[in-house]
């Protein structure tokens, strides 16, 4: 199990069909710490009138690292947890209900044990929603002890804090082709 680290979603329109439903923008924290990968993510999305909708949330399944542990969901709008209607191996399912601008945040976190030399998270479904994302932010932290030997999508910038070695992506009209996947092995 994950200690206690608070974090949180990329959404997948699975359950939104037939919902107008968009996925606009995306801050996703990611974290690489003494075999754990920590993500906590922001996610804005705009409705359609209607106040409720039901999202499917995919989670990493893959033998290189544990399930995903310690799922938190928060409708930042609102200041309210959202408690999911389901929680599974590859998912999680649940609800949200919109402000009066039609608009909300929802923060989704989750951490999953790292068995191998990779980790994932995915940005891929994306593409189920038809549309871009406007704006998508990623930073990942790892220790300067650990060497990122493959990024997936290359990072715009790093910085180096203390012994954290932060990488940084701002993408603009973001429609991956692919899942944000991290190789890396100890540092020489």
């Amino acid at each position: 199990m994950c200690r206690c680290l608070i974090l949180i979603i990329l959404l997948f329109p699975a359950l939104a069909h037939g919902q107008n439903l968009a996925f606009v923008e995306e801050n996703i924290s990611m974290e690489i710490s003494d075999g754990f990968f920590y993500v906590s993510g922001q996610y804005k999305l705009q409705g359609d009138g209607e106040n409720f909708k039901t999202l499917f949330y995919p989670l990493p399944v893959n033998p290189l690292y544990g399930d995903a542990d310690s799922v938190l969901i928060y409708n930042l709008s609102t200041g309210n947890k959202i408690t999911p209607l389901r929680i599974s191996k590859d998912a999680v399912i649940f609800q949200f209900g919109f402000n009066d601008l039609n608009e909300v945040i929802i923060q989704i976190s989750y951490c999953q044990q790292i068995l191998a030399n990779q980790i994932e998270y995915i940005v891929n479904t994306t593409k189920a929603w038809k549309k871009p994302l406007r704006r998508a932010d990623f930073q990942l932290m790892v220790p300067d002890n650990l060497e990122i030997t493959q990024f997936e999508y290359k990072p715009d910038d790093s910085l180096k804090i203390g012994n954290k070695l932060i990488y940084y992506w701002t993408i603009y009209d973001f429609m991956p082709a692919k899942n944000m996947m991290f190789q890396f092995k100890p540092a020489e």
